[in-house]
């Protein structure tokens, strides 16, 4: 056997996400067909359908975040696509920021972000003896060296995300600093916004939508 499942999460042992993730995006289709049949029993507004989306749905799709949010997923941020095409009735040719702009709604990797950020904070403050913070300590030398192990390395991700928000001075001087997760959680949603305004104004087929839209 080349997998096991831990709290749910199939784990591969050469150590890639991309099947786990698939095997998450399949399991969130029922739930996700559920949800479907309920739109269409119940007349219910839009913010409605999104937050019964990120309870029913949304829950499985970050199942295991904490360890691989940083990854792509494509499997999982298809199932996302679907019920915003659904929800907005419109087609599979349909831009996602488009999508993602009509209902505000955010690409479901910042959301494992997020939740990756809460969990290094909530390891930061554990107790040495902890066989997490070993672990984490383990992860942070390699991650000094510059050993990233192809993406694999948990600790080295926490750090990608740190500087591509411009706040790498929390990761130099984590140990000394008293790391408050909101401040991050807006700096990482204020960069996905520049870089949505960015990637509509730079789209000659949204050249009406990004005169009108704001997000």
């Amino acid at each position: 056997m080349n997998y096991f499942k831990h709290l749910g999460v199939t784990l591969y042992k050469n150590g890639y996400w991309y099947r786990t993730q698939k095997v998450i995006a399949e399991h969130s289709r029922f739930a996700l067909h559920n949800l479907f049949i309920t739109f269409n029993q119940i007349e219910l507004t839009a913010k409605d359908k999104c937050k019964l989306f990120d309870t029913l749905v949304g829950s499985i799709l970050n199942s295991g975040a904490e360890i691989f949010g940083y990854h792509t997923c494509k499997s999982i941020e298809h199932i996302h696509c679907i019920f915003l095409r659904k929800l907005l009735c419109v087609q599979r040719s349909t831009n996602l920021e488009c999508l993602y702009g009509e209902v505000g709604r955010y690409p479901m990797i910042l959301h494992r972000k997020l939740v990756m950020i809460k969990f290094w904070i909530k390891n930061l403050k554990l107790n040495n003896d902890s066989l997490v913070k070993k672990t984490c300590n383990m992860l942070n030398a390699d991650t000094y060296l510059g050993n990233s192990y192809n993406g694999l390395n948990w600790t080295s991700n926490i750090k990608h995300i740190l500087d591509e928000i411009g706040m790498s001075n929390l990761w130099i001087q984590h140990n000394g600093l008293d790391i408050k997760f909101a401040s991050i959680k807006q700096r990482i949603i204020d960069t996905y916004k520049q870089d949505w305004h960015s990637a509509i104004n730079n789209s000659g087929r949204l050249m009406t939508y990004c005169k009108s839209k704001v997000y």
